[in-house]
């Protein structure tokens, strides 16, 4: 009786191994279908798509009282052959709403489409079609930095900035300090190779009030643009991208909390894009030179606002349209004279 009790087990045993690899190797079969179905549907349109225009917005989110001014402001061209990020200043001032750009989406909420309106305002002074725009706030943003993992940077100069906002403590009295310092803290960088979790990554995008040249917008655009660099590489990584759990959760993020209008086919269309190796290249600007004579933007004395604003030497905004053109056609700033002409080659 033992023996029959034992043989028994056994052959239920091989049983259960046997239907526990035919299960399993039923779900492999199941996920590489579901695989190679997708790269089918991808590749199978991949030869038409074109090239598509994004406005990539940053904003401080519902717990500040400034939630719908968009103080990070970036252009970008996702192509097959590479991927264009220009940041573009907020402070820039746009006549006919009387109001800088930073505030284009706030005030075209109040009309009843914020980002419809900031796509339509940015394609003007920008001379491009944009076809899609994507807000992200604070929040948002470092979790999206937490969940890849954190992103590598190179920081190209130390820094301190001193003023720091805390989040919360925007209306604070500081018990009657005249300097209001309860409401700011003291962040440090270090130059070189550095790994930015979610709260540091913020930090270093957002840091306005270093001294030297790393307080100026011109640099914080540019910390902005490796982040969001950094970023983009580390999700379309084979850790992220082949990851269930990640890409659910990424899914989720993008369709709970932030605001944009790709909708299905947008995202549908930019994964085409991104197929190609190159389009994953990222090449970035900052359209500044206020600071020049020469430049495609001043910073008048006086302004009737009242406010520090910047305005185009061509009111027309003509001169910022051949730029870019340039830019994004070309590659190469060196090649791009401020007259938005194609420079010629130097021998």
């Amino acid at each position: 009786m033992v023996w029959y009790n034992k043989m028994l087990f056994m052959s239920l045993n091989f049983l259960t191994k046997r239907n526990f690899l035919f299960f399993a190797g039923g779900v492999l079969l199941a996920v590489l279908f579901v695989c190679v179905s997708i790269l089918v549907y991808f590749a199978s349109g991949y030869k038409g798509v074109g090239g598509v225009n994004l406005i990539l917005l940053g904003g401080s989110g519902p717990e500040n009282t400034r939630s719908n001014l968009t103080d990070s402001i970036i252009f970008s061209s996702v192509e097959k052959k590479g991927t264009v990020f220009v940041s573009v200043p907020r402070d820039l001032w746009y006549q006919p709403w009387q109001t800088k750009i930073n505030s284009v989406h706030y005030y075209g909420q109040e009309k009843g489409d914020g980002l419809l309106w900031t796509k339509e305002i940015l394609s003007e002074i920008l001379g491009q079609k944009i076809d899609y725009a994507v807000l992200v706030d604070f929040a948002v943003f470092k979790d999206l930095v937490d969940l890849v993992g954190g992103v590598e940077v190179v920081v190209e100069r130390t820094f301190d900035d001193f003023r720091y906002p805390i989040a919360g403590r925007e209306e604070d009295f500081c018990d009657g300090d005249p300097e209001f310092g309860c409401r700011y803290e003291h962040v440090h960088f270090e130059a070189g190779q550095t790994h930015l979790g979610g709260e540091q990554a913020l930090k270093f995008v957002r840091s306005r009030y270093a001294e030297g040249e790393e307080g100026t917008d011109t640099a914080r655009s540019g910390r902005q643009q490796k982040v969001i660099t950094a970023l983009k590489a580390k999700i379309l990584s084979p850790k992220v991208f082949l990851s269930p759990t990640k890409i659910i959760k990424l899914k989720e993020i993008f369709e709970k909390r932030i605001q944009s209008d790709l909708g299905r086919d947008g995202f549908i269309l930019l994964g085409k894009i991104l197929l190609a190796p190159k389009a994953r290249q990222t090449q970035s600007f900052v359209l500044d030179g206020w600071q020049e004579e020469s430049g495609l933007i001043y910073h008048p004395q006086k302004h009737p606002s009242g406010q520090w604003v910047l305005l185009p030497r061509d009111s027309s905004w003509e001169e910022v349209h051949l730029y870019l053109s340039c830019l994004l056609s070309q590659k190469n700033k060196s090649l791009c004279s401020p007259a938005g002409k194609q420079a010629s080659p130097e021998f």
